[in-house]
């Protein structure tokens, strides 16, 4: 769960910054 939360964090910081994950790289 602590790897999770770190994830999730990690995200709303990307997020907060301009960069979205939902996105695909192809």
């Amino acid at each position: 769960e602590v790897v999770i939360r770190s994830m999730e964090n990690l995200y709303h910081i990307l997020q907060d910054k301009g960069i979205t994950l939902d996105t695909d790289y192809t």
